[in-house]
């Protein structure tokens, strides 16, 4: 499937987007940073379609008139809410993400999207954990 990039809010940065959400045509999706293996490797990030609900949820979190630290410890949590409760397409993409860009996505299994509940950047970098993340992508 491929996707032409409308809109991208960044959630989350470490030299590029670590977590963000894409919109494409009526469709959003919370995009995470699951590998990357050195720093000119190409990322691969996990695509996980999300309902507008979810969507106002997130950016209602983080852009609250309350303390940074506030904000982020809510975000955090719909954050997990969403992970945990998510049973919708999960999809894995190791293109550029960026307004305008087309992006193809590869459908992989949605149980894979309970790895990312506690999302901590350095995971992205672990060999063990992007192995896990490349043979998804190899066998979609």
């Amino acid at each position: 499937m491929r996707i032409k990039i409308d809109r991208i809010e960044i959630l989350d940065w470490c030299d590029g987007p670590a977590r963000a959400l894409v919109e494409s045509g009526g469709s959003a999706f919370l995009v995470v940073l699951v590998a990357r293996e050195t720093n000119s490797a190409p990322r691969l990030f996990l695509f996980l379609e999300v309902d507008e609900p979810s969507k106002t949820a997130i950016l209602s979190e983080l852009n609250a008139p309350r303390s940074l630290e506030e904000n982020w410890r809510r975000f955090e949590a719909v954050y997990r809410q969403i992970i945990d409760s998510y049973c919708g397409k999960a999809f894995l993409c190791n293109d550029r993400l960026s307004e305008g860009s087309v992006c193809a996505l590869k459908t992989i299994d949605p149980g894979a999207a309970a790895k990312v509940r506690s999302f901590d950047i350095g995971d992205a970098f672990d060999a063990k954990i992007s192995s896990f993340w490349l043979e998804k992508l190899e066998a979609s």
